[in-house]
């Protein structure tokens, strides 16, 4: 039963040999990614270094911590430049490895201001190894699966990994409910998980591989990889310039939300157990419940078509959140909390495969790299706004904190909206089918690319 779950019909032989080794790989990853979600680590540095440093500093190094998942992605363009002509699942391989040991030094940090920066520092480096990780994963992925049932296969290997994310983050906020050092040895037994993944990830391979990097060298002469090849890509093909826009809009509300709620949940009163399991633990719970759904809908579709619907599933989430904390409604909390869920679902979907319906085999990692390394950049900026929002209202206007959440909801529903114009441009553009005079030729003509 379990391998016709994981196998549907009409799935290429290489794709059906690796299927199990990617998915005990990703499921002995996950345990040690759970410990590492953002809600996770704010939680533990709110309530094991509380009192080692003023409650500022506290407040910072919680966004720091919950945005950490995103803004270490400011790291993929450069993994993607360090991997480009070069075996992809080698190089995946390697960092895997190196996210394990980040995340096994962060269970030695101490109860003390400089362990708070240990803290902080070492649960930044694991997300930046998983952002490689992540960025290499979509190229391997489009390689193995094809583009007919890759959500699917992509969604099958997400839901299970969620439930064990969930299960290692609701087991992390239990045992901190009694004991705040438990992280001392519960990070270990994680990153021994890890290790084990990483052991079976030495078999897994890619299809194509050595002929992709052939490419990726010639390219490499060509036009260079990097920074450069990004701006020329942004500069070159508008739509996924004009996706990328919307999705910075979009994705800002939604990466702003969860350090202002961690701060907003522990003022209100609830547990640190609750709070990990509202900002982490049950939204992760409830993915594998709807993966499949998202999954059929985004294997019959353009992302700019999936995206124009499922955006409105994080701006109905969101006004939970913030009426939730504007009226005191635990209870609100929770159904908010199976909403985020649900959104995402799909959003783990779109966001590891929505950039291949814009890109050509040889760039698929460079356009990763960039959706990626943006997601970085609002990952770094927008949970810090959301804590000093927070701190200006309580300073300022005591009592108000709590409206803190409406900054995120409207960004949410600004890019959904955006995304609504976009579908009514892509349906524009294949009714009047215009002929493509740029780089964009290239990539629209590319039957990899799904569009």
């Amino acid at each position: 039963m379990l391998r016709d779950w994981l196998l549907p019909a009409r799935i290429p032989p290489l794709a059906r040999a690796q299927m199990p080794r990617e998915l005990l790989t990703w499921s002995l990853l996950a345990i040690t990614l759970g410990v590492v979600e953002g809600g996770v680590l704010g939680v533990i540095v709110k309530k094991a270094f509380a009192g080692t440093v003023e409650e500022f500093w506290l407040h910072q190094a919680v966004a720091l911590v919950s945005g950490a998942p995103a803004f270490a992605n400011l790291s993929s363009l450069w993994w993607s430049g360090k991997s480009h002509g070069k075996g992809k699942t080698a190089f995946l391989n390697r960092l895997q490895w190196f996210t394990v040991a980040m995340v096994l030094l962060t269970a030695a940090a101490p109860l003390h201001p400089l362990g708070l920066l240990w803290f902080v520092c070492t649960a930044i480096l694991a997300r930046v190894g998983w952002a490689g990780v992540i960025t290499l994963r979509a190229t391997v992925w489009r390689a193995n699966f094809p583009r007919e049932v890759r959500a699917t296969l992509a969604g099958r290997l997400a839901a299970a990994s969620a439930m064990l994310m969930s299960g290692s983050g609701m087991l992390t906020g239990w045992l901190m409910n009694r004991d705040p050092l438990a992280y001392h040895w519960v990070f270990p037994l994680a990153a021994l998980a890890g290790a084990l993944g990483a052991l079976v990830y030495r078999k897994v391979g890619m299809r194509g591989q050595r002929a992709l990097v052939k490419r990726e060298q010639a390219l490499v002469d060509a036009t260079g990889v990097g920074l450069a090849q990004a701006w020329r890509i942004l500069r070159q093909d508008r739509p996924f310039r004009n996706y990328m826009f919307t999705m910075f809009v979009f994705g800002s509300g939604n990466l702003m939300v969860t350090a202002p709620l961690i701060l907003i949940l522990n003022e209100q009163g609830l547990s640190s157990f609750a709070q990990m399991m509202i900002t982490s633990s049950l939204p992760l719970a409830v993915i594998p419940l709807f993966v499949p759904i998202w999954a059929k809908r985004l294997d019959a579709s353009h992302i700019i078509l999936f995206r124009a619907f499922h955006s409105w599933f994080f701006v109905a989430t969101h006004f939970c959140f913030a009426l939730a904390a504007w009226q005191h409604w635990p209870v609100l909390y929770w159904l908010a909390a199976v909403g985020l869920g649900i959104a995402y679902a799909g959003g783990l979907l779109g966001w590891n495969l929505g950039h291949h319906d814009f890109a050509p085999p040889e760039l698929a990692a460079q356009y990763m790299g960039i959706h990626v390394t943006l997601t970085g950049l609002r990952g770094l900026i927008m949970p810090v706004i959301g804590v000093s929002l927070y701190e200006w209202l309580k300073a300022h206007h005591p009592g108000m904190q709590d409206a803190t959440l409406w900054l995120p909801w409207t960004l949410c529903l600004t890019g959904a909206t955006l995304f609504m114009l976009l579908k009514k441009q892509y349906l524009s553009a294949q009714v009047t089918r215009p002929r493509p005079n740029s780089a964009t030729a290239q990539i629209r003509n590319d039957p990899g690319s799904g569009s």
